[in-house]
C-alpha cells in the first residue's frame, strides 16, 4: 500500500524520471565515448597494417632485387661430385642454344632436400642480367623436355604465383623481372600482394 502511494506520488514519480533519464544520459554519453574511443583504434590499427603492408613490400622488392640475376633450373640429372657450372652450361648450350662462356656463371648449385626420386633444382646467378634474359627467352626450346626454367623468386612471390595460376587460366599467369603479371578479362595486372591478387577479379575464387 505504501508502496503504491509512493508511486502515484508526483514529487516521487518527477524524481524517479528525472533519476532514468540522467542515467540514460550518462550510458548514452559513455557508450558514445567508447564508440569514437573504438572507432579512433580501428583507425590506428588499419594504419598499422598498411605501415605493415609498405614495409614488407619494400623488404620483398629488395630481397628479389638481389635475385635479380638468379633462376632455377629443374630436372637436370644429378650426380655425385658435380660440376653444377658445367652441368649448367652444358644445358644451356646443347638444349637451349645459348652459347655463354664458363665466366658468365658467377655461381650456381643445387638447392633442397636430397630425394631419390627426383634430381633438386640449381640455382644459378649470372655475371649479367642480360645473360639471364637470353635463358628465359630460350626456355621454350624446353618444351617437350624433363628440363624447366624459372625466375628465382622469393617466398612471397611464389606463393602468389602459385595461388594465381590455382585461380586463373595457366596461360594468363607469368613473371617477369621478378614481377607477377595476370591477364584477366583483356587487362594485364601488375600482383605484388595477396590483396592485389583479390582486387583483380570478383568472378574468381573468393579470397
Amino acid at each position: 500500500m505504501i508502496s503504491n502511494m509512493l508511486k502515484e506520488d508526483p514529487e516521487i514519480k518527477c524524481l524517479t524520471k528525472t533519476i532514468n533519464e540522467s542515467v540514460h544520459a550518462a550510458i548514452k554519453v559513455e557508450t558514445e565515448k567508447w564508440k569514437a574511443e573504438l572507432n579512433a583504434l580501428k583507425e590506428e590499427l588499419k594504419l598499422r597494417e598498411r605501415e605493415i603492408d609498405a614495409l614488407n613490400r619494400k623488404l620483398d622488392r629488395q630481397q628479389q632485387y638481389s635475385r635479380r640475376h638468379c633462376i632455377l633450373m629443374f630436372g637436370i640429372p644429378e650426380v655425385e661430385r658435380e660440376n653444377t657450372d658445367l652441368t649448367v652450361l652444358d644445358t644451356l648450350t646443347k638444349t637451349m642454344k645459348v652459347n655463354l662462356e664458363l665466366n658468365a656463371i658467377r655461381r650456381s648449385h643445387r638447392t633442397g632436400r636430397t630425394d631419390k626420386d627426383k634430381p633438386r633444382p640449381i640455382i644459378v646467378k649470372f655475371a649479367s642480367y642480360g645473360d639471364k634474359q637470353k635463358v628465359l627467352h630460350n626456355a621454350k626450346l624446353l618444351k617437350g623436355s624433363q628440363i624447366f626454367v624459372s625466375e628465382d623468386l622469393t617466398s612471397v612471390r611464389l606463393a602468389i604465383l602459385k595461388e594465381a595460376l590455382a585461380r586463373f587460366k595457366r596461360g594468363n599467369v607469368w613473371s617477369r623481372g621478378g614481377m607477377i603479371f595476370i591477364k584477366d578479362n583483356g587487362n594485364v595486372f601488375k600482383v605484388e600482394s595477396m590483396s592485389d591478387l583479390c582486387k583483380i577479379s570478383v568472378t574468381q575464387s573468393v579470397c
